[in-house]
């Protein structure tokens, strides 16, 4: 009876949770304030130590000023000194996809007590972002077991990443 009740309450808890992030999808007039919507809910919906959100541009740039870290009290020296790397590094106004693995070796090397998984966010065939989830290194078997939900979120950023470039556009 116990394990009915538990698995209700998280049933209940992650459509809660879909419902907010799909009315804030349609709602949303801010890139920022949506992908720190995500971030904030993330942290929830994801048995995680915290995550980061790098959103591309138009133009397949990282796109500084929309970089997101879930977690506020490492977030802005963490978003600091990431903002410093990719400067140093000439990736916000030259970046490539393939560049992507010297921010995620930087990342390993500063977070290195952590397992760091990536998830490529893509929508039309276009890599639109890049969303990190940071685990304790012995929660090995938690990040096998969450991947239905970062699945979801990362649907979720595709689409309003996607919808704010084409409105962007127009």
């Amino acid at each position: 009876m116990k394990l009915k009740k538990s698995l209700k309450k998280n049933q209940d808890k992650f459509l809660e949770l879909i419902l907010s992030l799909t009315y804030y999808l349609k709602l949303f007039s801010s890139l920022k304030r949506f992908l720190e919507y995500v971030s904030l809910v993330s942290k929830y919906f994801i048995n995680q130590e915290f995550s980061l959100l790098i959103p591309l541009d138009e133009k397949g740039q990282i796109s500084s000023d929309n970089i997101c870290f879930s977690d506020k009290k490492l977030g802005d020296q963490t978003l600091l000194d990431l903002q410093e790397f990719c400067k140093n590094h000439g990736m916000f106004n030259n970046f490539k996809l393939k560049n992507i693995n010297i921010v995620e070796e930087y990342l390993e090397e500063k977070f290195d007590s952590l397992i760091l998984k990536t998830h490529k966010i893509i929508s039309r065939n276009k890599c639109r972002g890049f969303f990190y989830v940071f685990y304790k290194k012995f929660d090995h078997q938690k990040f096998e077991l969450e991947n239905k939900n970062i699945n979801i979120i990362v649907n979720l950023l595709a689409v309003g990443i996607e919808n704010y470039l084409l409105l962007k556009i127009n």
